[in-house]
């Protein structure tokens, strides 16, 4: 049974999209007004939680254009716990960062041309290996950047690791290496690299670019989309976005919103969870007045 579409709101279904289900929800502004950071962010903490009980792997993705902007000091103190990776991103099927001319370095060294670091960004992105949603999200999300795949497993990416007992963890040989973090935890974080799901990313989204000089050594490409790439794209090309990441989330600045989107529809749960949002604003701005 259909749900009535003031039943998901604030966010609204395309409905003409038959491809996949698309839900939009607008913003105000960018970065978020407080109002609307605070509905957002228990939506979104929740939504990750009914995504991880699907077995699917949170990842979450920032442009360096907006870390540069706005967060870019809290970003480099928090970049090693974190555990940072970069990666390209791509709207369909725009450029990827070159390198800059040497005629224009030059022109830089010479004075006559100012240096400006946000023209080089544009491109990259950051991978939070550690992502922790409710510490991340309150501090990275809302600013127009972010990009949130859910993977699915990927056995080869899950080998049997060693097991460490705690006197193991205390000898004088290990000591140092598990006071600076659990090897473990950052072995399967490398590993995540070879997931399955980012190499098909890669393969499908690197459409016209094969031959860029950077593709090779860069590990990860990962799609920035628009609302308008779900219409648009090639069935092939969503395929491959919807095996590597069954659900689908960014900031879309050029939307003015927030996009999710799903191999299939999922009206039941974004009704659920947003009621259960407005239900909790309601209880506590009813505490505040009383």
């Amino acid at each position: 049974m259909a749900l009535p579409p003031e039943a998901l709101k604030p966010w609204v279904r395309a409905e003409s999209l038959t491809r996949c289900a698309l839900y939009w929800a607008g913003v105000s502004s960018t970065p978020l007004r407080q109002s609307e950071q605070e509905w957002f962010l228990p939506f979104l903490l929740a939504f990750i939680r009914t995504c991880k009980e699907q077995g699917w792997m949170p990842c979450f993705f920032l442009d360096v254009e907006i870390i540069q902007r706005f967060c870019q000091d809290r970003f480099v103190a928090e970049s090693i716990e974190m555990r940072a990776f970069p990666a390209y991103g791509r709207t369909p099927w725009g450029p990827l960062p070159q390198p800059i001319p040497e005629e224009e370095t030059d022109a830089i060294r010479r004075q006559e041309k100012p240096f400006l670091l946000s023209n080089y960004l544009k491109g990259y992105v950051q991978w939070f290996r550690r992502f922790q949603p409710e510490k991340h999200l309150p501090a990275y999300f809302g600013f127009g950047g972010s990009t949130l795949l859910f993977v699915p497993p990927d056995p080869a990416t899950s080998p049997p690791l060693p097991d460490f007992s705690p006197g193991v963890k205390k000898s004088p040989l290990l000591k140092d290496a598990f006071a600076a973090g659990d090897p473990i935890e950052e072995m399967k974080t490398l590993l995540l690299l070879k997931h399955k799901a980012f190499a098909a990313l890669k393969a499908a989204f690197s459409k016209g670019v094969e031959d860029h000089t950077g593709l090779k050594s860069m590990p990860l490409l990962i799609p920035r989309l628009r609302s308008q790439d779900f219409f648009s794209l090639e069935p092939e090309v969503l395929d491959v976005l919807f095996e590597a990441s069954p659900v689908y989330m960014a900031e879309s600045p050029e939307d003015r919103g927030i996009l999710i989107a799903s191999a299939k529809p999922i009206d039941e749960v974004i009704a659920a969870l947003a009621g259960a949002v407005n239900e909790q604003i309601a209880q506590a701005r009813s505490r505040r007045e009383t």
